[in-house]
């Protein structure tokens, strides 16, 4: 997913991927902050917090992936086969997430000092990595269709596919059990 964001984020600037780019695998954020720090690589996506980090020691953000691209930062899945034999299972799993994510958003002024001190950033990194994940976080565990289709029709272009390789929304999400967990 990193690879396609970035394809993205330079052909909407301007830049031809294939041309201006040479892309390297070389890990997840953090082997990836650790490459630019050796000079390995020029630039990297990395996740929060790490892109502050790397602020502080200088380096510039040369793009933020939210402003080009939004996609359900995560989820829950499994077969329906899974679901529907462990279907009580998957409801407290996801009654337990749930009250987790209630809770982080009503204990602000104890999440920020936690993330401070697990994170090991200043504060107001704390403070910026929590509302960001805040903003990516719905109270009811569904997320909007049109950031689903938007991820879709992200994938499919990235992905070169053809229009009947695309699925059909109904197919991809189903929740039904995030509204029977309430």
């Amino acid at each position: 997913m990193s690879t396609l964001v970035v394809r993205e984020i330079v052909a909407r600037s301007g830049l031809e991927p294939d041309r201006d780019l040479i892309l390297l695998a070389v890990g997840g954020s953090e082997t990836r902050s650790g490459a630019m720090a050796a000079g390995f690589v020029d630039a990297a996506p990395v996740t929060l917090p790490l892109n502050y980090n790397l602020e502080r020691q200088g380096y510039n953000r040369l793009a933020w992936g939210p402003d080009f691209v939004r996609y359900p930062m995560n989820g829950i899945s499994g077969s329906p086969d899974y679901f529907a034999n462990n279907r009580d299972l998957v409801l407290a799993v996801l009654r337990g997430v749930a009250g987790g994510v209630r809770d982080v958003k009503q204990r602000r002024s104890e999440m920020i000092p936690f993330l401070k001190e697990y994170l090991e950033v200043p504060e107001d990194e704390a403070t910026k990595s929590y509302d960001f994940l805040l903003s990516h976080m719905p109270d009811n565990m569904i997320v909007d269709d049109a950031v689903i289709r938007q991820a879709m029709e992200f994938t499919a272009y990235s992905l070169k596919l053809k229009p009947d390789a695309v699925p059909d929304i109904s197919k991809v999400r189903d929740w039904s059990y995030a509204r029977g967990a309430k």
